[in-house]
């Protein structure tokens, strides 16, 4: 009597528990339209609520238009997970809130979720992380145009993955940044500002050092692989932006820090 009383608690928490968390996965149905606030594009042609999981897998493909204000449940966002190639979202004039962890690159080594800003907003509140590259994934960030915000920390973890971020234009904000030792790190920085809260500079420096944050000047920028620090003792806020300085001499720099603390200046400097 008492082995049925137990094997009957532990079937009814298993029910509970699903019940709590249901995978929610995108499935495209309104194709032509991949607006995200279209219900129709998710499982069951209905919108996920606070406890469930929105999953985008291999070939998912959505888009946040202009005029789309989207404020997701408090649960985690994963573009990425299992299966082999990509998922993409495209922030393309609306704004994304997610109130909880967002990963580009949930699980498996040959899946990657990339995430593009051309314009509009993507933000990540409620004090709560971005990670690239969980799980031996890949992850994606790019940027031409428009802001990506996040609360608290960018992450790029260690794998067999690599975490690729493509700054052309517009604002990354972040309250810090972690890069995992043993991270494949590919960072493209051109006119775009990068804004990092708290002492990150180590961590900046090292990947520059390292050749794994680079720019390839498409639109005004130079080969960041030719800058240097000329300090290295910044603490506080990180504000990497290109700028021009010294009009005399048309140098161009990349500035971190406030008011000045630290910069990455070009030898020899660039002629505009």
């Amino acid at each position: 009597m008492k082995m049925k009383k137990t094997l009957a608690l532990l079937i009814g928490v298993t029910i509970s528990g699903s019940a709590l968390a249901a995978n929610w996965d995108w499935d495209g149905d309104a194709f032509p339209d991949t607006s995200w606030n279209n219900p129709t594009n998710w499982r069951d042609n209905a919108f996920y609520e606070a406890g469930d999981l929105p999953i985008f897998r291999p070939g998912d493909f959505a888009t946040v238009p202009v005029g789309v204000n989207f404020s997701m449940p408090s649960k985690p966002l994963r573009l990425g997970q299992d299966g082999t190639g990509s998922t993409e979202v495209q922030i393309t004039g609306g704004d994304l809130t997610i109130q909880h962890n967002a990963y580009l690159g949930f699980k498996g080594a040959t899946c990657t979720g990339i995430l593009t800003v051309s314009n509009g907003s993507f933000t990540v509140s409620t004090t709560k992380d971005l990670n690239m590259s969980d799980k031996d994934s890949s992850g994606t960030l790019n940027m031409y145009g428009g802001s990506v915000d996040v609360s608290r920390n960018l992450n790029l973890k260690a794998g067999s993955g690599t975490s690729t971020i493509g700054l052309y234009a517009g604002t990354l904000a972040c309250n810090g940044l972690n890069v995992s030792a043993g991270a494949n790190v590919d960072i493209t920085i051109d006119s775009g500002l990068w804004e990092i809260g708290g002492d990150s500079f180590s961590n900046i420096s090292a990947l520059v050092t390292a050749g794994d944050i680079v720019g390839d000047g498409s639109s005004g920028g130079a080969d960041v692989s030719a800058y240097t620090f000329v300090t290295n003792d910044v603490s506080g806020d990180l504000n990497w932006g290109l700028s021009i300085v010294g009009l005399e001499t048309n140098t161009v720099v990349y500035t971190i820090g406030v008011a000045g603390e630290a910069s990455l200046i070009l030898d020899p400097p660039v002629q505009l």
